[in-house]
């Protein structure tokens, strides 16, 4: 295990590891199986490699002691010391019903404390685990509520199928940025939150401002750090005919594959990614953070959400309804944020002309993991 805080991790990887070699002695191969890293929250050691010559096995057993090491309901994956709890969320007829959705929640509802309740809306692959070091500094700040939650595929809250969401009369698709905003609201509704203070990170930040526009007089302000508010599909970097044939579930299972397996959960190529996510690496723990967000992803169904946010992007400019916004807004930025153009910002800034608009010196991407306290 990478020594992690959660016992049974150990014991999960170490599954994944048995699973892995089962496959390798199949495959026969002389190398260290970085091309199947995805399926492991840490890769095999390539040591072990040597040593799977002796016997033959076939792939059928290797994939079934695959799925029982990996299958994993999400309660198991909360950690004991986090302060989250499983709901069902009402999202409205249109939106399907009720969703599972994974909370995390700090301090007393508004109501009783008479002070003011905020919601956290993280981005693309974030988590209630993003803003676990700020919650419940949040929470006294605020003097109310502060709740983050997990919105599909991400995090632990439930996978759904689309057929079967529009079958249960489901009009919106829940991987949609427009069934966000319906979550977020069922989310309110869930803790009694009447109007609250709005923070929104990367993509998130587009919800925030759809939530503000959509829904006059039940957000007090917002807070948008980082924010991803315009997006088009050749940003994604896809060729046209890859987002075509990602239209057809089993070609994108396999394409998804393909394109994640030396990136996903392994090790070395998790670091290359937060030298892209934050600025100073040293300043986050880095086997926490690889846990946090590679857990996710022994939840069952992860490749399908994965697959379907693909299938459900679209374009969009959040730059028209952030021109209607008449509430105080605070616009973080992050001085060497290398996943959101600077010029993005700037756009933003300049439809906001009330907006306050600060910069978080020497940070990344993501300012409330890696400076929580500013």
């Amino acid at each position: 295990g990478m020594g992690y805080k959660n016992p049974d991790v150990g014991r999960v990887s170490k599954a994944w590891e048995e699973a892995l070699v089962l496959l390798l002695e199949e495959m026969d191969t002389r190398q260290a199986p970085f091309g199947i890293g995805f399926l492991s929250p840490t890769c095999v050691d390539a040591s072990r490699v040597s040593e799977i010559r002796t016997r033959k096995v076939s792939v059928g057993r290797a994939l079934i002691h695959l799925a029982q090491s990996t299958v994993t309901k999400p309660a198991q994956l909360v950690l004991e010391e986090e302060e989250s709890r499983f709901v069902h969320v009402n999202t409205g007829n249109a939106g399907g019903g009720r969703i599972r959705t994974h909370c995390a929640v700090a301090g007393k509802p508004a109501r009783e404390s008479g002070e003011v309740d905020l919601l956290l809306l993280h981005g693309v692959l974030g988590s209630t685990y993003s803003f676990r070091r700020i919650l419940e500094p949040l929470s006294r700040i605020g003097g109310g509520q502060c709740v983050a939650f997990d919105r599909p595929p991400f995090g632990l809250s439930a996978r759904p199928r689309p057929v079967s969401w529009a079958l249960a009369g489901g009009r919106v698709n829940p991987y949609s940025l427009d069934f966000g905003g319906r979550h977020a609201r069922g989310v309110m509704e869930e803790f009694e939150m009447d109007k609250v203070v709005v923070v929104g990170h990367s993509m998130g930040a587009s919800l925030a401002i759809q939530m503000a526009v959509e829904n006059p007089g039940k957000v007090r302000a917002l807070v948008l750090v980082a924010p991803a508010t315009r997006l088009t599909l050749s940003r994604v970097r896809l060729p046209s005919l890859v987002l075509f044939l990602f239209k057809i579930p089993i070609i994108a299972s396999v394409l998804f594959f393909m394109a994640m397996g030396k990136k996903a959960t392994c090790r070395a190529s998790f670091e290359k990614v937060l030298e892209r996510y934050y600025f100073d690496s040293s300043r986050v723990d880095c086997d926490d953070v690889f846990y946090g967000y590679t857990r996710p992803m022994r939840h069952s169904g992860w490749v399908r959400g994965a697959v379907e946010i693909v299938r459900a992007m679209r374009d969009y400019d959040s730059s028209d309804d952030a021109r209607r916004l008449d509430i105080p807004v605070l616009i973080l930025n992050a001085s060497h944020d290398k996943i959101v153009p600077r010029p993005e910002v700037e756009n933003l800034q300049k439809c906001i002309p009330h907006a306050e608009f600060q910069t978080i010196s020497d940070c990344g991407h993501n300012p409330h993991e890696e400076k929580p306290d500013v």
